[in-house]
């Protein structure tokens, strides 16, 4: 980005997407077909520069300790918006992958918590402290005075850490290829304690979607508590430093807290009930 001296920076590229070789979209960017064997993650414009930094100090920390995270090479300007030059990772999501499938989401997030596992066992230096990112979150979170308040002091009493955690590993930040999956998306990862970042990908999971597809939608929330247990034990039972049920639940209201501060798809209602439940409980 102009004004950085980082060799991986570029000030302007002369890039103009074409939306013919556009190959996803979300609600913060676009991904192109860039170079042979590369992508641009081009984000929307009034993107967070510190935010897409990270994402770039992130991926790069990550891929370098042997991790299946995209190279990511450059971040690059074009006119107002910034984007990030990863290589091409061809394959579907987790979530895709696993569908209606028993046997797949069994095997899947057995996977996804020994990968877990793996992130976990890597130094996360240099990345944003964990509780203080929490904090900020819960101080703005869409929640209820008292909520806040037991968040914060249950935050207080919960350790910190230095270990790699992505932050947002959910199972459509998980790509299944020939060679492998690669996890993706590394913007929110953190430096911090295991159990809080199990305890998020536990709450994504039993809050957002797991199955896609028409008969979904009658079944999905006990299906997604289901596979949110299934990937607790495995993640538990995983190698590493022992992380115990207790050590998981107890981040569980500081970490829920936190992620009604940011944009939410579905169950935000449902996630906020459960705030409050934990609150309660922790009164």
């Amino acid at each position: 980005m102009p004004g950085q001296a980082s060799p991986h920076v570029l000030s302007s590229i002369p890039l103009a997407p074409d939306p013919a070789h556009r190959l996803g979209i979300g609600r913060s960017a676009e991904v192109f077909a860039d170079a042979p064997g590369r992508v641009l993650k081009l984000f929307v414009e009034g993107s967070d520069p510190e935010a897409i930094a990270a994402e770039f100090r992130a991926a790069r920390l990550a891929h370098g300790q042997g991790l299946p995270a995209p190279r990511a090479h450059a971040v690059v300007a074009h006119g107002a918006r910034t984007g990030i030059l990863f290589d091409r990772v061809e394959g579907r999501s987790l979530l895709r992958h696993c569908g209606m499938r028993p046997d797949r989401v069994m095997l899947g997030f057995r996977s996804l918590a020994l990968l877990q596992r793996r992130i976990h066992a890597r130094s996360g230096a240099g990345l944003p402290d964990q509780r203080a990112v929490l904090r900020e979150g819960i101080v703005r979170a869409r929640i209820s005075e008292g909520a806040r308040t037991a968040a914060l002091a249950r935050l207080e009493r919960l350790p910190g850490g230095e270990a790699l955690c992505h932050g947002d590993l959910h199972p459509e930040n998980v790509l299944v290829t020939p060679g492998g999956w690669r996890v993706v998306d590394w913007q929110k990862a953190v430096a911090g304690h295991p159990a809080a970042d199990a305890a998020r990908t536990a709450m994504l999971i039993r809050f957002g979607r797991v199955v896609d597809g028409p008969r979904a939608a009658a079944t999905a929330a006990p299906l997604r508590a289901l596979v949110a247990f299934w990937y607790t034990l495995c993640y538990r039972r995983g190698p590493g430093p022992r992380v115990g049920l207790a050590d998981i639940r107890a981040w569980t209201l500081p970490v829920a807290a936190a992620r009604l501060a940011g944009r939410i798809a579905e169950n935000e209602d449902a996630l906020r009930a459960e705030v409050e439940r934990l609150a309660a409980e922790a009164a």
